[in-house]
Formats: C-alpha cells, sequence, structure tokens
C-alpha cells in the first residue's frame, strides 16, 4: 500500500543561512556533515531542497558533472551530424542557460530551444546572440509562449520560454521536424518522449534519467508513475533498465496510419558517483511500416539494453 505524504510546516530559511549553505557547498562539504553541525534544527530533505534551488540560482547546479556532460553532447551531435553530412534541425527541451545548445549549434543551421526559467531563458536568448553574432530578428508571444527568433552566421535560432510538452505540440501542429532532440531536464522528462518521437521520423533522441535520485531515495510511487514496470526491492541498475526499455517501449505505442517508431541505444554514459548520479542515453530513432518488425527490435533491445547496463556496473 501507498501512503500519502504529509506536508510539514516550512520554516522560513533568512538570508544569513542560505549564504552560510551556498558557502559550505562550495567547500565540498557532505550535505549530511553540514546538516548535522549547522543546521540541526532542519530536517535533511530540507536542506537538500533548498540547496538544489540555490545551486541553481547560483549557476552551480550540475557543476561537478556540466563539463564531462558537454564533452560528451559534442560528441554525440559530430556523430550524429558526420551521419546526416548536413546541417542539423536541433530542438533542446530543457535548455537552461544554453551550454549545450551552444555545442550544437556549430553543426546546425535551424535550432529550437526552450525554457521555462524566466532568469534562465533571458540568459539563454543572450548566450545564443553572443555565439553567433546575431541580432533578434522577431520577439512576441504565441499563445502563452513568449518567443525570440535570433539570426546570425547562417543560423535561425528560436528561444521559447514555456513549458516543453505544450512547446512540443505546438511544434507538432506547426509540422515541424528535427534530427537531434535532447531532453535533459533537472527531474524526469517521461511524459515528454512520446511527443518528442512525433518530431523525430528518422532521427536521434538523447534522454537524461535524473529520476533516478527518486530511486535512491526509494519514491517507488512517483516511479511507478513514471514506469509501470518498476515494482518494490528494485536495485538502481534494474530501475535503469526500466526506464531505458519503457522509453523504447514508447516508440511501439505511437501510432500514426501505419508508421510505428524503432528506438534503438547506441550509448549508456553515467555520470560521475553512478549509481548515485544521472545517466545520458542517446536512442537512435527511426520509423517502420510493419508493427512485427518494431515489436522484434523491442525484444531485441531488451536483452541490449540489460547487457550496456550491466557493464557500466563494472
Amino acid at each position: 500500500m501507498f501512503q500519502r505524504r504529509k506536508a510539514l510546516t516550512r520554516l522560513p530559511w533568512t538570508q544569513d543561512e542560505e549564504e552560510l549553505l551556498i558557502r559550505l557547498s562550495k567547500q565540498r562539504l557532505p550535505v549530511r556533515k553540514i546538516a548535522n553541525i549547522y543546521f540541526p534544527h532542519r530536517t535533511f530533505p530540507s536542506i537538500k531542497n533548498k540547496l538544489r534551488k540555490l545551486k541553481k540560482k547560483h549557476g552551480l547546479y550540475d557543476h561537478d558533472h556540466r563539463d564531462l556532460k558537454h564533452e560528451i553532447n559534442e560528441r554525440w551531435i559530430k556523430e550524429v551530424f558526420m551521419q546526416k553530412g548536413r546541417p542539423l534541425k536541433i530542438l533542446d527541451g530543457y535548455a537552461g542557460s544554453g551550454g549545450s545548445l551552444i555545442k550544437y549549434l556549430p553543426y546546425s543551421n535551424i535550432a529550437c530551444a526552450c525554457e521555462i526559467n524566466k532568469s534562465n531563458f533571458e540568459m539563454l536568448v543572450k548566450n545564443v546572440l553572443n555565439f553567433i553574432n546575431g541580432k533578434i530578428v522577431n520577439e512576441g508571444h504565441i499563445g502563452s509562449f513568449k518567443v525570440v527568433e535570433v539570426c546570425g552566421k547562417g543560423r535561425h535560432v528560436i528561444c521559447f520560454k514555456g513549458d516543453i510538452e505544450r512547446v512540443a505540440s505546438l511544434l507538432y501542429a506547426f509540422k515541424w521536424n528535427f534530427d537531434f532532440i535532447d531532453l535533459d531536464p533537472c527531474g524526469s522528462c517521461m511524459f515528454v518522449i512520446p511527443i518528442a518521437l512525433k518530431l523525430l521520423k528518422a532521427g536521434y533522441l538523447a534522454v537524461t534519467y535524473g529520476q533516478l535520485h527518486l530511486a535512491r531515495l526509494r519514491r517507488l510511487d512517483v516511479l511507478i508513475k513514471e514506469c509501470p514496470w518498476i515494482g518494490n526491492h528494485v536495485t538502481m541498475s534494474e530501475t535503469l533498465k526500466f526506464l531505458i526499455k519503457w522509453t523504447v517501449y514508447e516508440g511501439l505505442r505511437f501510432q500514426r496510419a501505419c508508421d510505428t517508431k524503432i528506438l534503438h541505444v547506441d550509448e549508456i554514459i553515467p555520470l560521475p558517483r553512478w549509481p548515485q548520479g544521472i545517466v545520458r542515453v542517446l536512442f537512435r530513432v527511426s520509423t517502420s511500416d510493419a508493427l512485427a518488425d518494431a515489436l522484434n527490435n523491442f525484444e531485441r533491445e531488451k536483452a541490449y539494453i540489460d547487457k550496456l547496463v550491466d557493464a557500466i556496473r563494472r
């Protein structure tokens, strides 16, 4: 049986406490030690949540593995560019301030980026302008979305301020399609994958499984909502296997006339501190007219995923 989580009375954070917390974090002290010594009056989850928000505010979130992630992204986009043999159409679903997008732009002539946070969105537009030495050619709104179009050096970049699921639905309604889609959230992007697959006919999908933190915290209620195959007493590796297999399975559920998606796992990259950290996976996406072919591919991929995940445990 699942039990509802009870809300606790929140103790407001003072500015002095916030400054102390971020200063201690920069000294790389373990969060558990910070909690025990400096904040014994607060719960451990409360401190972790506040630290996550402060790191985002100060541009320190995912700082430990940011360089590695950008190195992986650049290698992936270069490989896709060589395989396609032409400039790519790219969608960065959780663009942030544009760190990954900047790595992609040398290989693209048309790119879309989505970010819901106001300050990150403003930094995203600024970074794109600086990188392509461009200018804003259009700025306005489509419904509730703020849209900024930037052109420069033969590139056209459209920045959307809004929720990626709604932005992707809008792009699908406008009959857009992409060669490469990056879904790199702070948490989960499983709910976006079905609409993202609609925007890929024959391309690549990069996914970050950030919800592995939930597996470490044993939040099975949330994980089962993410992937119904996950059950009690699963390990981190088993959870990862189920999440990747469910992503491949989403291709089977995609239906448009006789068009079914086939997903092949190209590479699984654990970021530092696995199995406590997050994992990046690159999928190669194609279409199949026959559901039987897609089902056969799914059976082959399940065994291949088990092999790849077992390999990163060593």
